[in-house]
């Protein structure tokens, strides 16, 4: 499940980054019919929203990549737990 789950965050990252490239892009196409300071400030806004585009998508693929650990760590250690348990029951003749 937790594997899973940073899958779809991996995956979810990579629509929100294609999601937000055609944001930049419309920006940048709207910004050139902007003039004098009205101008500045969209471009002031453009570079705003770029930033954060570029930290949302770096915290999401981070998140991916930390449930995608944990998952692997989780599921080594069970499957350690589970040869430990079969051996006492094999022990233990069950």
């Amino acid at each position: 499940m937790v594997h899973g789950g940073g899958s779809h965050v991996s995956s979810a990252a990579q629509d929100a980054a294609v999601a937000f490239a055609r944001h930049e892009a419309d920006l940048a196409e709207a910004a050139s019919g902007w003039i004098g300071q009205s101008g500045q400030v969209l471009g002031e806004f453009i570079a705003a929203v770029s930033e954060r585009h570029a930290a949302d998508h770096a915290s999401a693929a981070t998140l991916s990549e930390k449930m995608i650990e944990a998952a692997t760590r989780y599921t080594g250690t069970d499957a350690d737990d589970g040869q430990r348990v079969a051996a006492i029951a094999d022990a233990m003749g069950l």
